[in-house]
């Protein structure tokens, strides 16, 4: 069933509806420290546009957000939250707080790319147990991944030839760059700016 977030207020109805979730002890602990203006809490320079709003589509829980993350030069804690509870760990529900970074890295690549489309998204948080599990069963998952960390994940653009994304992601040169043609997604991360895959 697909889900749309628009506010804190659904996320809430959301969340409190959502039976079987496993969250973090810390998680609620987590959304709550979002309330400060994240651009100065993260030493960025203020971004030059107004708002940035991004779309998103889950592939593993068919939920979808369509979020304005950043207005009035600070990022917006409500709309955080929702990220942050749309792209958790989908395998045992942990919510993290994902790194502010990421979301103006997935903004600039779409402006790059010049399309208003969902991002698809295939992983992006990943508890350490999840990551540890995933690792066992394959030699392309790496043991400090910054999925762990909120700072990266797998997306796809209906529509897009993933090439034309990691062409775009290496123009704005905003972290790590990974191209996985054969399962049609590429990975971003807001590590140090390295490119990988074909």
């Amino acid at each position: 069933m697909s889900k749309q977030f628009h506010s804190r207020r659904k996320f809430l109805r959301t969340l409190s509806g959502f039976t079987g979730l496993s969250l973090a002890p810390n998680a609620f602990s987590q959304i709550n420290q979002m309330q400060i203006p994240l651009a100065s809490a993260q030493g960025m320079p203020l971004a030059s546009h107004a708002e940035k709003q991004l779309d998103f589509l889950h592939l593993h829980t068919g939920e979808s957000l369509s979020t304005t993350f950043f207005s009035d030069n600070q990022f917006v804690a409500t709309e955080m939250s929702d990220v942050n509870y749309l792209l958790r760990d989908h395998h045992n529900g942990e919510v993290y707080t994902m790194n502010p970074d990421l979301l103006n890295l997935l903004y600039d690549v779409r402006t790059a790319l010049g399309t208003q489309k969902p991002f698809h998204v295939i992983s992006a948080y990943r508890s350490p147990a999840t990551n540890e599990k995933l690792r066992k069963n394959s030699s392309k998952v790496a043991k400090k991944s910054l999925h762990m960390q909120g700072k990266a994940i797998d997306i796809r653009i209906p529509g897009v030839d993933v090439k034309d994304i990691h062409k775009a992601a290496l123009a704005v040169k905003g972290g790590g760059v990974g191209l996985y043609t054969r399962s049609d997604f590429v990975h971003l991360d807001v590590g140090r700016v390295r490119r990988w895959g074909k």
